[in-house]
């Protein structure tokens, strides 16, 4: 089963979230570290990093390649502030087609390397099994 990519995971959000936020997504090589997307709605803004990864099994450490430092410095600064500043991991089987979304919280990151899906969906401020459900979505970003 080929996973998805983060640009598909993107398109899927946009497509599904498009009538109730504001977002702009960010393709900045020059700000280091920063978010992919930055939202407003209903009159809370945020920053999310989008992440898509593949894994053998659901008691596989999550491990996240391209989750850099700055990437991860940038969430935990601006969260610490007062910021909505989360990670939004989309988790694909590689031998069925089964997913994850979580949304994790700048103040969970540290576990990301460490915790396997059942551990990491218990930090997560949203989980949600095959499909993004988008009115529990919307509360968890407000």
């Amino acid at each position: 089963m080929a996973r998805r990519t983060e640009a598909a995971f993107w398109s899927y959000l946009r497509g599904l979230m498009s009538p109730y936020w504001a977002v702009q997504r960010h393709e900045d090589q020059f700000t280091v570290g920063i978010p992919d997307i930055s939202y407003s709605m209903l009159g809370v803004n945020g920053w999310i990093e989008l992440k898509s990864i593949a894994i053998a099994n659901a008691d596989s450490v999550i491990k996240i390649p391209h989750f850099t430092t700055s990437q991860y410095q940038w969430l935990k600064r601006h969260g610490k502030r007062g910021g909505n500043c989360y990670i939004f991991i989309e988790v694909n089987r590689k031998l069925n087609p089964e997913k994850d979304y979580l949304l994790i919280p700048h103040d969970q990151m540290d576990v990301i390397g460490e915790f396997n899906l059942k551990q990491l969906i218990d930090v997560s401020k949203y989980h949600s099994h095959n499909r993004i459900d988008i009115t529990r979505l919307i509360k968890a970003l407000l």
